[in-house]
């Protein structure tokens, strides 16, 4: 299913709204005939934090796709690649945080990361 999850900090300081909120949609495939356990050798995504590029490694080397997001949602990327490894080009991305998401073979991984 589709799970969205939203984060309301109070925050004082702001002149209008004293609120900021930040929401993350996870896309969870938990039928017991596709489930499999993922672990960390089977993707990669370093550095972090990162310059200009990012490096992601898989060990499938079917069809995925990379999304990037900054901290609100805002879809900054969204690729796809069929081979295991892909050096993605960041550069025009300014400093911040930034959630990558890698969906591949009914599985959905995601990072935090700062630039």
């Amino acid at each position: 299913g589709v799970y969205t999850f939203t984060m309301q900090v109070y925050c004082p300081s702001k002149a209008v709204g004293q609120y900021v909120t930040a929401s993350e949609k996870y896309y969870l495939n938990n039928s017991a005939a596709n489930l499999e356990e993922v672990t960390e050798s089977q993707m990669k995504v370093y550095p972090n934090p990162f310059d200009n590029m990012i490096k992601i490694e898989l060990s499938s080397t079917e069809k995925a796709q990379v999304i990037v997001s900054d901290i609100v949602g805002k879809v900054l990327i969204n690729t796809t690649f069929e081979n295991g490894n892909v050096d993605l080009d960041v550069n025009d991305l300014p400093k911040g945080q930034y959630v990558l998401m890698i969906k591949s073979n009914n599985e959905v991984r995601s990072w935090k990361l700062v630039k």
